[in-house]
């Protein structure tokens, strides 16, 4: 929650609705899949650091504070989809923006010429 000033108590929430293209995905194979997210398909387990590519998804969305410690983000997922249309309704709730902010910046603007790849799949 917010501490102090005019929205004492209050706290931030974000919604972002996201739109997957995932007959173009699942003509990626899966190893290409878990290497772009970060992750295994099969049982959900996150890749060791070592083990991410750059532009891995959870490579580029974990933040770290100025001393290098996780910057944590209370998120909450859901899948959507109908006949036409599928893709995801993100949620984040905080203190502050700042921390989502610094996410954004991470996956929509290119630095370095890493781009965050399931960028290519999806319509934000």
């Amino acid at each position: 929650m917010i501490a102090d000033g005019a929205f004492a108590g209050g706290s931030y929430i974000h919604l972002q609705r996201y739109e997957h293209d995932l007959q173009r995905w699942s003509q990626l194979a899966v190893k290409q899949q878990e290497d772009i997210i970060g992750r295994t398909k099969t049982d959900n387990v996150e890749y060791a650091g070592a083990d991410k590519a750059s532009f891995a998804h959870t490579k580029r969305t974990s933040l770290k504070d100025t001393q290098g410690k996780s910057v944590e983000i209370l998120r909450h997922s859901m899948p959507y989809g109908d006949l036409t249309k599928r893709g995801l309704l993100f949620a984040s709730f905080g203190a502050s923006a700042v921390p989502l902010l610094r996410c954004w910046k991470v996956c929509f603007m290119v630095k370095s010429r890493v781009v965050l790849t399931t960028n290519c799949w999806t319509t934000p």
